[in-house]
């Protein structure tokens, strides 16, 4: 009974707030039209325009458009005079805002209309509009496109980043493939997008060269953690050359291998590679790892092969000499992974992808939320050990090169 009651109250308040919001809206029109214009009846030389009664209009109140009569203020030869507060309270991006949120808060597009009903009921007397599915959608995309080329496109030269993620994420038949960079002192931060049809090399070399046209500089050696795809791997080396230092995700790898066993043998072999992927020791975990091999070769080749193939790559964390933190953070793309979950929370009453704009529209947004929820991967100092392990790395490679003659 005494929820009923809370209930009704609170229906009964949001009516009366929404009234209020209406005739507010009503009293500042009324006020610019006074000072424009004057007191009803006053002439005065210095006025702008001259009342002209109402005319049907609209204001924006929680997310919607709520019907009202507007005030007139016209020129001595009719011609309408548009009102600033009006225009104001005609906003559009009030309504941008509120769509965008409604969708991100898990409300169906085609259930937003019942969720405006429920959650701000109207009175009787002020219909309002805006709020179907194709107003929400068309909005949705409104919201979505603008803050999709800003953030997309920002520039990546204000910071130096340490290690780039690289990642696939299905959407439907669409695929994007992520970059997520680290900073000097931590920080996780989306670099960009880019959809194709697969991880192939032309694809991840686009996303590669957009970094690089806005600003991300690599001279000076970073840590590259692909997802195991020959595209990335392959648009790696051909952009970035030496200066990047490729490492596995140890996490696709081994689904990898688990794949190619049977369900009752799969146990052991995760508790092996976990062993082995966790020694800090880069040479004992090679051959912890090649011993993994020999046991599996004869019974299982396949899932021998899955292992032997970039084993050297999973284990370049541990080959840098990392502090524990960073090979536990960058030994795979989980940052990825988790960012992406934030996907499922927003994007999963979405039934049907239409096309890789569609797509690319949701997990834009699912990711830059999930990036204002960013903590920190390491501390500065481990993110120092990197910085160091890199230009290590880089002047062996050097002093490897044969010289040019």
């Amino acid at each position: 009974m005494q929820a009923a009651l809370s209930a009704s109250a609170r229906i009964n308040l949001l009516e009366e707030t929404i009234a209020c919001a209406v005739q507010d809206a009503r009293e500042l029109m009324e006020q610019e039209v006074a000072m424009r214009a004057g007191e009803r009846y006053e002439r005065s030389a210095a006025r702008e325009g001259q009342r002209n009664g109402t005319a049907p209009g609209y204001v924006v109140v929680g997310g919607r458009k709520v019907k009202m009569c507007r005030p007139r203020l016209c020129t001595e030869e009719g011609r309408d005079i548009p009102l600033v507060s009006y225009g104001a309270l005609q906003d559009p991006t009030i309504l941008d805002q509120a769509a965008l949120g409604k969708v991100i808060d898990g409300v169906a597009q085609r259930q937003a209309h019942e969720s405006y009903a429920r959650d701000q009921r109207l009175p009787a007397d002020q219909p309002a509009y805006g709020d179907s599915k194709s107003s929400i959608s068309r909005r949705w995309i409104e919201a979505t496109g603008e803050s999709l080329a800003e953030r997309m496109n920002r520039r990546l030269d204000d910071r130096r980043y340490l290690a780039v993620l690289l990642d696939g994420k299905g959407f439907g038949e669409h695929l994007l493939v992520t970059a997520l960079g680290i900073d000097e002192q931590g920080h996780k931060r989306v670099l960009g997008i880019r959809d194709g049809g697969s991880e192939d090399q032309a694809v991840c070399a686009a996303l590669l060269q957009d970094l690089m046209d806005r600003g991300l500089d690599v001279s000076a050696g970073v840590l590259v953690i692909i997802d195991g795809g020959k595209g990335l791997a392959a648009a790696v080396r051909a952009l970035w050359g030496d200066v990047a230092v490729l490492g596995r995700c140890t996490e696709h790898k081994k689904r990898n291998i688990l794949e190619h066993l049977p369900k009752g043998e799969r146990r052991w072999v995760q508790k092996a590679l976990w062993q082995a992927w966790h020694l800090p020791d880069a040479e004992e975990a090679e051959r912890e790892l090649r011993g993994l091999i020999a046991e599996l070769e004869p019974r299982w080749p396949e899932a021998a092969a899955s292992l032997r193939e970039g084993l050297l790559e999973t284990l370049t964390c541990q080959r840098l000499g990392l502090p524990r933190e960073l090979v536990d953070a960058l030994s795979s793309t989980n940052l990825i992974e988790n960012a992406f979950a934030t996907r499922e929370s927003i994007c999963h009453r979405v039934r049907r992808w239409r096309n890789a704009a569609q797509a690319k529209r949701w997990a834009t947004i699912a990711l830059l939320k999930a990036e204002r929820g960013f903590g920190v991967v390491a501390s500065p100092e481990a993110m120092a050990e990197l910085a160091k392990s890199l230009e290590r790395h880089l002047r062996q490679r050097a002093l490897a090169m044969p010289l040019a003659i």
